[in-house]
């Protein structure tokens, strides 16, 4: 079992279930138990100890509704962390993203919609991946009243070929970013905040990015950059209730996210984790905002159907 990180799980009423707790954390030893305690979401781990008082058989009710959340993860996570089944972390990494002509109008079972212009009384974000050899990406994001994300608008600092950066200097991005927020109709007169990879106010060489960003008077906060939590806050944005709608949309402008988003793999090195190798910029950027607005999974989260997959990309 060694090298594994293990989360020991319960809820305790009298204290018998808490000393069962004490007595496997006490025999593993040194094993990296990375947590211990009552659920809660989004704990990380490679094995799970999950314990509960009963009454009459049943179990507390918020190990219940723990066991449910991971019920309504993606497959490969729900076979991983529910059942240890480790072996499932290969092929498409975001296999829950739906791109769906059809629905573009009605917004049922699609992430991918029609633009249109933001109410000017939702909140408007920027994220933000820095890139140079390889490509940066900018993205705004609209909040409606309900917490729903869109991504309305990207900038992304890719040639023409996959994965290859413009070797646009930090000026030049800032420049171009503050041209775009003064300039489109979505944007100009408003209040937007920004949420970037923290490590652009690395200062060690000069001014950092960030300062450079601040020269444009455009601002960031740190992101959170815990990445398999972000991950499943992105997981939980993209699942769908039970009419169909999801919690994020991409307009169908934001090309290098419908391009990039359904091409990732899961890392061989690091389950759960996507491949870093690959072209995951927008992927960073995405998740950074989706740690600045963290939500809670579906407890009735359904599974769209597949409408077309021509490339076989999409696996049950």
């Amino acid at each position: 079992m060694s090298g594994k990180k293990i989360a020991i799980i319960y809820k305790s009423l009298t204290g018998n279930t808490r000393q069962v707790a004490e007595a496997i954390r006490d025999a593993l030893g040194g094993e990296e138990i990375v947590y211990f305690g009552e659920p809660k979401p989004d704990i990380v781990a490679d094995l799970y100890f999950v314990g509960s008082w009963t009454d009459k058989g049943s179990c507390d009710g918020t190990v219940g509704e723990y066991l449910k959340q991971l019920e309504t993860l993606p497959p490969k996570l729900r076979e991983a962390w529910l059942y240890g089944s480790w072996d499932v972390y290969e092929g498409q990494f975001f296999e829950d993203f739906r791109d769906v002509p059809e629905h573009y109008e009605d917004r049922q079972w699609t992430h991918v919609i029609e633009p249109f212009a933001p109410d000017k009384g939702w909140t408007v974000c920027r994220s933000y991946d820095f890139g140079y050899g390889k490509p940066f990406s900018c993205a705004w994001w609209a909040v409606d009243y309900d917490g729903v994300i869109y991504r309305i608008l990207e900038l992304y600092g890719c040639t023409r070929m996959p994965n290859e950066g413009v070797k646009w200097t930090p000026d030049r991005q800032f420049s171009e970013i503050r041209r775009i927020e003064t300039e489109h109709p979505w944007l100009k007169g408003r209040e937007i905040t920004g949420v970037a990879d923290p490590a652009i106010w690395d200062a060690s060489r000069g001014e950092s990015v960030a300062q450079t960003a601040a020269r444009y008077g455009v601002y960031f906060t740190p992101g959170d950059n815990e990445r398999i939590a972000g991950w499943m806050q992105c997981h939980y944005r993209l699942q769908f209730d039970e009419n169909g709608y999801p919690r994020m949309y991409v307009f169908k402008n934001c090309k290098a996210f419908i391009r990039t988003v359904p091409l990732m793999l899961y890392s061989q090195t690091r389950p759960e984790d996507l491949d870093t190798a690959m072209e995951d910029h927008v992927c960073d950027e995405w998740r950074y905002f989706c740690m600045s607005r963290p939500v809670k999974p579906m407890m009735q989260a359904q599974t769209a159907a597949v409408w077309s997959d021509p490339l076989n990309q999409i696996r049950s």
